[in-house]
């Protein structure tokens, strides 16, 4: 199975308006914590795009004006953060289309 596949990426809000992203297994026994990534803070919750093909994240929140991607890795670390996105004004939506549409 690929990366993307055998993670659970949970986006949070901890003490506050501060924001992490926690990665998980998914094995049957337990949950185990790969990593915790920090996200600074804000009044909106980041949302995860998982793209499963490709084993990446993008993290996107309403009204905001950057996207935070991840690469998903089946070894350790688990998440790489990768360069953010930014742009103006903010956007207020962001989708995941299928590969035959991007064509």
């Amino acid at each position: 199975m690929g990366a993307a596949k055998d993670l659970l990426v949970l986006s949070t809000f901890v003490q506050g308006n501060n924001r992490f992203l926690y990665t998980l297994s998914l094995s049957r026994e337990n949950f185990t914590l790969y990593g915790n990534y920090d996200l600074g803070i804000g009044t909106s919750l980041y949302i995860p795009f998982i793209d499963v093909d490709r084993n990446l994240a993008f993290l996107a929140s309403r009204g905001e004006a950057t996207i935070v991607p991840f690469e998903l890795r089946p070894t350790a670390p688990f998440v790489l953060p990768l360069s953010v996105f930014s742009c103006t004004p903010v956007q207020y939506a962001v989708t995941l289309l299928n590969k035959s549409v991007c064509d």
